[in-house]
């Protein structure tokens, strides 16, 4: 199918606007990590230069002490306090990044150097100068100086590298933009020709969709005219016998009364089978039947079938024999069961030669339950039966006694069987007979599956 215009330009901006929301992300993406970038830059260099002023305060600190050591004037002392408060504030911010563990190592190293200052000043002020004791203190300040120096130097120059190679990430983060930006173009065009993909699949979709409706329509009408022409001949044929009757009543004998009442009830009831299975299907096709699967006894539901169709086997002298035990029950809905069973054995006494019997059996086997009606009637061929289990169609013929037939029923019946997760075959030979066959999960079975699980 032909794509329109309309929706060629639809395809060609919903890729457009795929390029540009993929652009976008990537864009703001890359502002992200620049940010973060910048953020990294400007804490290093922070740290690093927090660090210099605490040396450099260090160092004011240390000529402090130095000066009164050599003056002995409390001017010293009194500028070493001022500047010892500023170093102190100077490492609380520079420990408050929490940066790394070895900014704790420096912090720590430029307490224990104002321990030494604070000490010698002590000593100084004491006026009992122990010269072992000095030099202790003067070797150690020493040894703390060294170690803060070359720790900060150390830190500096690996924060340096790493800036360095940041910038070098950032450098090829912007080089390999281009490939992004081409991947999005690939990316654009790809999405466009999927977009193509699904539009086409959906418009064959509908297509389907129309074809399958226009096939539910055939059928629909193709249905309505088989239960119009089946309705019309029972119709007329009780409107024909209730005039006769009106007509001749006091003419005719109490035999030919009975007869045509007998004839009567015949076209009555098939009127009404008619109608049952017209509005029926009209109910599936609108979704309206209720659909209430429970545990369902196999051997009462055939007795209540029997009964319903003793009028029709008797009719043509046809035993129907209820051969189920009583144990076995279906996980089914009773009222779409008892439906099914009724038409099979309905079609079974249609079909049976007078004087014969319908037998209904079971088989349990593996958590299924098969329900079997078997008739010793006319049979059908397997080309027939191939026809009639596609369900394209609707087949129908005269029964043994020139019943007629819509073939509506099995089509009823087999949308019965599908709703309760059941199995229709059928089986049979001209001449001989017929065995069709229903087959449901076992309740029993279905209850244990089902606690198991639970």
């Amino acid at each position: 199918m032909k794509l329109s215009a309309f929706q060629s330009l639809k395809i060609g901006f919903s890729a457009a606007i795929i390029v540009l929301l993929l652009s976008l992300v990537l864009n703001y993406k890359l502002s992200l990590e620049l940010q973060d970038n910048v953020t990294q830059t400007e804490k290093r260099y922070t740290v690093i230069h927090e660090m210099d002023k605490v040396l450099y305060m260090q160092s004011f600190c240390e000529g402090d002490v130095r000066g009164f050591l050599v003056t002995r004037d409390n001017h010293f002392v009194t500028e070493y306090y001022k500047n010892k408060k500023i170093l102190m504030e100077q490492l609380h911010r520079l420990n408050q990044m929490q940066y790394s563990t070895r900014l704790i190592e420096y912090n720590d190293l430029v307490k224990a150097r104002i321990k030494v200052m604070d000490d010698k000043l002590n000593l100084a002020s004491s006026g009992k100068v122990v010269e072992g004791d000095f030099s202790m203190l003067v070797n150690k300040g020493r040894v703390l100086t060294d170690s803060i120096v070359g720790l900060k130097n150390t830190l500096e120059s690996y924060e340096m590298k790493l800036l360095s190679e940041r910038a070098a990430e950032v450098t090829s983060e912007l080089n390999n933009m281009k490939y992004v930006l081409l991947f999005c173009a690939l990316a654009a065009v790809a999405m466009g020709l999927f977009t193509v993909g699904i539009m086409k699949k959906y418009v064959q979709e509908k297509q389907k969709r129309l074809d399958e409706l226009q096939e539910l329509d055939k059928n629909k009408n193709k249905f309505f005219s088989i239960i119009s022409h089946d309705l019309r001949a029972p119709v007329y044929r009780l409107v024909q016998l209730t005039k006769m009757m009106s007509d001749s009543y006091k003419m005719n004998s109490k035999e030919d009364l009975s007869d045509m009442i007998s004839l009567s009830r015949s076209s009555s009831i098939r009127i009404k089978g008619l109608l049952d299975n017209l509005l029926t299907w009209g109910k599936i096709q609108m979704e309206r039947i209720e659909f209430n699967p429970e545990e369902v006894h196999v051997f009462h539901t055939v007795e209540k079938v029997i009964s319903d169709l003793k009028d029709v086997s008797r009719s043509k002298r046809i035993e129907l024999v209820n051969s189920v035990a009583k144990e076995p029950s279906v996980y089914a809905d009773s009222n779409m069961l008892k439906m099914v069973l009724r038409n099979l054995i309905h079609n079974a006494v249609k079909y049976s030669n007078p004087n014969s019997e319908v037998i209904i059996s079971t088989i349990v086997m593996n958590g299924q339950v098969e329900i079997l009606v078997r008739d010793f009637g006319i049979g059908m061929e397997k080309e027939f039966i191939d026809q009639l289990m596609k369900m394209e169609s609707v087949y129908s013929r005269s029964g043994t006694a020139s019943e007629e037939g819509s073939g509506l029923a099995l089509i009823i019946c087999k949308e019965f069987i599908e709703k309760n997760n059941g199995v229709l075959s059928i089986s049979s030979q001209p001449g001989v007979g017929t065995i069709a066959s229903v087959t449901f999960s076992s309740y029993t079975f279905k209850t244990l599956l089902q606690y198991d699980h639970s």
